[in-house]
C-alpha cells in the first residue's frame, strides 16, 4: 500500500511543496514502482523546485542512489543540496587508461563502476549532457531520473540529448521561496522571446555598455559574459585596475578551475581566490595556495604560467600541474551549474544565434539576488 504522500516528504517539503510538485511526485512515484521506460525526464524552470522535488524521489528508491552530474561544481553543488555522493557523470561512467607515451584515454567502466548496482541514478542539469555521455548512462541499464531545464544552454559539443525528448512533467509553478522575484519573473520573459529593457527594478537592472568603471565591475561577485576574447580583455582591464600586472598570478586574485582534480577536491567552473605563492621545481610553474569562493580547506596547486599567458602546453606538461585561468570574468557556459548573489552579465547573445534566449536566460538564472544586465 502506498504511503500518503504528506508521510513521504519532510515536513518543511510537505508544506511548501506546489500543486505541480505533487503532481509530479506521484507521476514519479508510479514510474520508480514499475519502470515503463528507462528516463524519467523531470523539467522545469528556475525556481520551480525540481532538486527538492528529485530528493523526496530518491527516498523512494529500492535501493542504492547515484547522483551525478556533468561538471563537477554542478557536482559539488548536489552534494551541497543533501545529495549525498555526488559526482561528475565522467567520473560515475568512465576509468582513465594511461599510455607508455603519457597520454591518457577514458574507457568505459562496465565492470566495477559506481553505478552498477544502483537503483536510480539521478541527474541533474540535464541540458548539459552531451550525446556520448547519453549513450553511456543508458547502457548501464538502469533507471534515470534526469533534471533538466530545457531553457537552459546545451552543451558546447553537442545537443542536449536527454532534454530533447518531451518530459514526464514540466514545472512551470515557481517555488514559494522564489515567487515574486524579478530576477524569475525577467528569466520567464526572455525565455519567452521578450528582450529586456533598460530600467531598474530592484534585485534587476538593465543598463547600457559604458556605464560601470572597473572599480563598480569588480563589486560584483560574478561577471559573465559570452566570448572568450571579451573574457580575456575583461580579465585584463580588471586585473589592471586592481595593480596586477605581467602574467605571474598575486596574492588576492582570482581564478577559476578548468579541469577537475578529485584527489584535493577542486572542479572546472569553481572559483578561487589566492591565499599565497610559492616555488616551484618545474620551470614556468608556480605553486598558488588558493581558498574556494564556497568556503572550506586552503589547497596547495602547481600551475603552469601558460595558462596564464595563453602559451601551448604538451600531453604530458598539462597532466603534471593543474589547469586554472584569470577567473575574474567568466563566460556563460563555464558558469552553468554555479550561482551567485550580485550577478553582473554583458548581454553577447547575439552571438549565439539560434540559441541567443537560453544564453541570455541561463546567465540571468546564475543570480540569487541581484543581476545587472549590460546591453
Amino acid at each position: 500500500m502506498n504511503r500518503p504522500i504528506r508521510e513521504i516528504f519532510d515536513p518543511l517539503e510537505a508544506r511548501d511543496f506546489s500543486r505541480q510538485q505533487r503532481e509530479a511526485f506521484e507521476l514519479g512515484r508510479a514510474w520508480l514502482r514499475a519502470p515503463d521506460r528507462q528516463v524519467f525526464r523531470l523539467f522545469g524552470l528556475a525556481g520551480a523546485g525540481k532538486t527538492t522535488l528529485a530528493r523526496s524521489l530518491a527516498r523512494l528508491a529500492p535501493g542504492r542512489v547515484s547522483f551525478g552530474a556533468p561538471t563537477g561544481k554542478a557536482a559539488l553543488r548536489m552534494r551541497q543540496t543533501g545529495c549525498r555522493g555526488a559526482m561528475t557523470l565522467h567520473a560515475m561512467l568512465y576509468t582513465p587508461k594511461f599510455h607508455k607515451d603519457g597520454s591518457v584515454s577514458f574507457v568505459l567502466n562496465l565492470v566495477d563502476g559506481p553505478t552498477l548496482d544502483a537503483a536510480l541514478i539521478v541527474v541533474d542539469e540535464a541540458s548539459m549532457v552531451n550525446d556520448e555521455l547519453t549513450r553511456a548512462l543508458l547502457s548501464l541499464g538502469r533507471p534515470i531520473l534526469a533534471l533538466g531545464d530545457p531553457a537552459q544552454l546545451p552543451p558546447p559539443d553537442g545537443a542536449g540529448a536527454l532534454t530533447d525528448a518531451e518530459p514526464d512533467y514540466f514545472l512551470t509553478e515557481i517555488h514559494r521561496q522564489a515567487e515574486g522575484s524579478p530576477i524569475i519573473e525577467l528569466a520567464r520573459r526572455v525565455r519567452e522571446g521578450e528582450a529586456p529593457r533598460h530600467g531598474d527594478w530592484g534585485g534587476v537592472r538593465v543598463i547600457p555598455r559604458g556605464v560601470l568603471g572597473a572599480d563598480e565591475v569588480l563589486a560584483f561577485d560574478a561577471v559573465i559574459v559570452g566570448r572568450n576574447d571579451t573574457r580575456s580583455a575583461m580579465n585584463r582591464r580588471l586585473r589592471a585596475a586592481l595593480g596586477h600586472g605581467g602574467s605571474v598570478p598575486g596574492v588576492g586574485e582570482k581564478i577559476v578551475c578548468c579541469r577537475n582534480d578529485r584527489t584535493i577536491g577542486i572542479f572546472n567552473g569553481e572559483v578561487f581566490h589566492i591565499r599565497g605563492l610559492g616555488r616551484a621545481r618545474a620551470r614556468n610553474t608556480v605553486k598558488l595556495d588558493i581558498v574556494s569562493e564556497e568556503g572550506g580547506a586552503e589547497r596547495s596547486v602547481l600551475v603552469r604560467l601558460e595558462h596564464f599567458m595563453g602559451g601551448a602546453l604538451s600531453v604530458k606538461e598539462r597532466r603534471a600541474s593543474q589547469h586554472f585561468e584569470w577567473g575574474y570574468a567568466i563566460t556563460c557556459h563555464k558558469a552553468q551549474g554555479s550561482a551567485w548573489d550580485r550577478v553582473l552579465a554583458y548581454d553577447e547573445s547575439a552571438c549565439f544565434g539560434e540559441q541567443a534566449s537560453r544564453w541570455l536566460y541561463t546567465a540571468i538564472t546564475r543570480a540569487r539576488e541581484q543581476i545587472t544586465i549590460v546591453r
